[in-house]
């Protein structure tokens, strides 16, 4: 289950991409690290619904909410400047 905030970040950075925003430094650290940790989650996810991880999905949430902060701090960041 994607979280709704993974939603509107991947949106965001579509619409930016789209009309072309020039990009700085700051915004691409924080892309890399919400894909990071969203990318985590997602792939936890998925080996648990294999039945590959059992113990380790119960601290995914921690993935998630590392990914919902950085997301909005992109968000902000791009917002702001």
């Amino acid at each position: 289950m994607v979280s709704i905030i993974e939603y509107v970040v991947i949106a965001y950075i579509l619409y930016a991409v789209a009309v072309g925003t020039a990009f700085t430094m700051w915004d691409y650290i924080l892309m890399v690290g919400f894909f990071l940790f969203s990318g985590t989650s997602w792939y936890g996810r998925h080996l648990a619904t294999r039945g590959i991880l059992k113990e380790e999905v119960k601290q995914l949430w921690v993935m998630d909410v590392l990914g919902m902060i950085l997301g909005l701090a992109f968000i902000i960041a791009r917002l702001v400047v």
